[in-house]
């Protein structure tokens, strides 16, 4: 399908290291549709944010690679002692979104990253940990609640939410609501090898079959996918009276049979 095809026609796009592009957003998703049909689905979303300065010559990408590098070598540790089976899987995207106007400009801030993770065996502090002292170690200091840690019960959702920035003329057709956020000097995303376009290649020619038709047949068996009783389709059930047809109260009297004159 051609871009041209998938835009919103009278919708402008915004400018470059203002969106983000929808090939991104694209993979986005793609890898956490990967990530299901792998059973292996994102289960924590960390947010990093960058309140204050860091140091001259370092940028919020580079502090948070160093985090990533940190948490996975940790992660690798304790995958060779046998604590954990898998490897490590994330996406992550920046966000800069504007929260005010100051002298008639708008004021953007702060810097702040979205990382999805598949995380178990391993305590989440660990995670928190590495991320307060890489953070110590780029900046004046830290605040209490610069890294958030929450379980994700729905990760589809959560993917859509890191999508908000996409190019406007494309959030209608991939059904996303956009919200600006920012300009961002460097690259937005970060997806792990194990998830991107050529690890879906490579897992097409191993099993002969997409990934998606697997993540498709295994919807029904997700945790976030409500599988209760269905519910009664009212409208649908059998009327008895609706072939009917009813007349006055009199002529329904008269067409009743009469007792027998004495």
């Amino acid at each position: 399908m051609s871009k041209y095809i998938k835009m919103q026609p009278g919708v402008r796009s915004l400018p470059r290291g203002y969106r983000l592009p929808w090939t991104s957003a694209l993979q986005l998703l793609h890898a956490e549709r990967f990530a299901r049909s792998l059973r292996r689905p994102m289960s924590h979303a960390v947010t990093i944010t960058f309140t204050r300065p860091l140091k001259q010559g370092v940028s919020a990408r580079d502090a948070f690679v160093e985090i990533r590098n940190k948490v996975q070598r940790a992660w690798n540790y304790r995958r060779k002692k046998g604590r954990v089976n898998d490897p490590l899987y994330y996406l992550a995207v920046f966000e800069n979104p504007p929260y005010g106007r100051r002298f008639g400009k708008t004021v953007y801030g702060p810097l702040h990253v979205h990382w999805m993770i598949h995380w178990y065996g391993v305590p989440t502090k660990l995670i928190e940990q590495i991320a307060n002292r890489v953070l110590r170690k780029y900046s004046s200091g830290i605040p209490h609640n610069c890294v958030d840690i929450t379980p994700l019960y729905k990760p589809v959702g959560y993917a859509m939410y890191m999508c908000k920035g996409i190019d406007p003329p494309y959030a209608k057709h991939y059904h996303l609501q956009h919200r600006p956020q920012g300009y961002v000097p460097f690259k937005r995303i970060a997806i792990s090898n194990r998830l991107g376009d050529a690890a879906m290649r490579k897992y097409k020619a191993q099993h002969g079959i997409h990934p998606f038709t697997v993540a498709n047949s295994q919807r029904k068996k997700n945790a976030w996918k409500f599988v209760g009783k269905p519910r009664r389709n009212r409208m649908k059930r059998q009327r008895s009276w609706k072939s009917k047809t009813y007349g006055s109260v009199n002529s329904m009297n008269r067409m009743a049979p009469q007792p027998s004159k004495p």
